[in-house]
């Protein structure tokens, strides 16, 4: 007697139909059809995943069913088709050819004609579906993004969330009134030399709701914990940078090079721009004039001098728990860097100074160099181990080859043997010789680049209240026994 899981998928194509359910039953009836003259096989339950990609393994439904089979809840699977179970080769290969025989498991495609306990079955075929199931589901993909590209030349919006400052309104884009208000005060404010860092910090004090928690209000989008609700100085560039304000609809910046492949962006001259498809916010003179001051300000060439710096440090609040950012501070003595805390650079609720950085490097530098200290001498002590015993090996090559000219003294081998392994042995003793000239030593890893060794060494490090420090290293302590 075999318990038996129907598993029934709709696509993600098929879930736009406005028959989805329809499908699903279709693939139930028709298996319940088939069961009928199986008696030696007893329904337990349907699985099901609608809506899903057969590309994927990440099916809840699918999932469920791999979990019965473990536990030996049910030693029997039946789909529709071969299609069904999924239209990646290379997982539902694995499936039919090695999952379910191990498991015991008897796999029945009722369209395709296959019950893998008959012994007429060719497996062959059934690997032939899943190559032509996989390249139809690349076929329809490559058609799918030529008819996208052909909407979003002609204008048509496609995103699945409007800019801030408009609203979705089909395939097009609507002023939002109320937001469109907060972007020309953003835009003027750039317009009259107000830096991306003020403007975050004057929003926040308003208690002006940025983006992301206006849509949230708005009902648009849903509420997540880990989104900060203020103002931060990379929404300002954000909203100043998108030519969506002047009335552009820029599409295709990123792409998918595989269906499961990751999302990479693509050069500029790339992307799909069509002028003048909604109403602007803002005037072209106004947009330009504003990148140009972004483009120019003091702030942003600063962050760009020291770019290889802010992205090696992983420096966090302690307080809140953000990434702190390097900015350029004017004091007494000049311009100094400070790392700042992203909400308080940005008039948020996390009030701590910064610190300059140039005391975290000097930390750093004494951190290092100790354990630095601790390496070098267990490197040097291994070190004084390995070459002792490569020197032992060359003592024994030297005295092989003492043995070996009193063998040829005595004529009991002739000059061309005695020069022929003469020559071996000589080898040998270079090879020695090389791989003590290879050993580490403590002058080379202290002339390592510092940086480097920095950005190798430290995981993450984060700054208290109270200005204290702490590093955690990507190895563990030494001096924790």
């Amino acid at each position: 007697m075999y318990n038996a899981g129907i598993y029934i998928r709709v696509s993600v194509l098929d879930s736009y139909d406005e028959n989805e359910c329809q499908s699903a039953e279709n693939q139930v009836n028709i298996i319940k059809t088939y069961l009928k003259t199986k008696n030696e096989i007893n329904l337990y339950k349907i699985y099901s995943d609608l809506g899903k990609s057969g590309m994927t393994d990440k099916r809840e439904g699918l999932k469920e069913l791999l979990s019965d089979i473990y536990s030996g809840t049910i030693n029997c699977v039946i789909v529709k088709d071969v299609s069904r179970l999924g239209r990646n080769y290379s997982q539902t290969g694995s499936l039919i050819e090695n999952v379910f025989p191990f498991w015991g498991v008897r796999f029945i495609s009722v369209n395709d004609n296959y019950d893998s306990k008959s012994v007429f079955n060719d497996n062959n075929i059934i690997g032939l579906k899943n190559i032509l199931n996989e390249g139809y589901v690349r076929d329809i993909s490559k058609k799918e993004k030529t008819a996208l590209r052909v909407l979003m030349k002609e204008g048509k919006f496609l995103g699945s969330s409007a800019p801030y400052g408009y609203i979705k309104n089909g395939k097009k884009l609507d002023v939002d009134t109320d937001a469109a208000q907060v972007v020309r005060r953003i835009f003027n404010m750039a317009i009259s030399n107000v830096s991306c860092y003020k403007t975050a910090k004057i929003l926040n004090e308003e208690k002006v709701p940025p983006p992301y928690a206006y849509k949230v209000s708005k009902g648009i989008l849903k509420q997540k914990n880990n989104i900060s609700g203020l103002w931060r100085e990379e929404t300002i560039k954000r909203i100043l940078n998108n030519r969506a304000y002047v009335g552009d609809t820029v599409q295709s910046v990123t792409t998918t090079l595989m269906p499961k492949g990751k999302s990479v962006r693509l050069p500029e001259e790339k992307w799909i721009i069509a002028e003048n498809t909604h109403e602007a916010i803002i005037s072209r003179s106004d947009f330009e004039t504003a990148e140009r001051i972004l483009k120019n300000s003091k702030t942003a060439s600063f962050k760009a001098k020291n770019k290889s710096e802010n992205k090696k440090l992983n420096i966090y609040c302690g307080r809140c728990g953000l990434k702190m950012s390097l900015k350029n501070i004017n004091t007494k003595n000049g311009k100094t860097g400070y790392y700042v805390c992203s909400l308080s650079s940005s008039g948020g609720l996390c009030r701590k100074g910064g610190i300059k950085s140039r005391i975290i490097i000097k930390t750093a530098v004494k951190i290092l160099n100790l354990y630095c200290g601790i390496y070098c001498d267990l490197i040097n002590f291994q070190e004084a181990k390995t070459i002792n015993k490569i020197q032992r090996k060359k003592n024994y090559e030297v005295l092989k080859k003492a043995i070996l000219y009193e063998k040829m003294k005595s004529r009991k081998i002739s000059c061309d043997e005695f020069e022929y392994k003469k020559m071996d042995i000589c080898l040998k003793e270079e090879m020695l010789d090389k791989k003590i000239n290879l050993m580490l030593s403590k002058e080379n890893i202290n002339a390592y680049n510092f940086e480097h060794m920095l950005s190798a060494l430290t995981e993450r490090i984060t700054v208290s209240q109270n200005n204290e420090i702490e590093f955690k290293m990507r190895f563990n302590n030494p001096f924790i026994l």
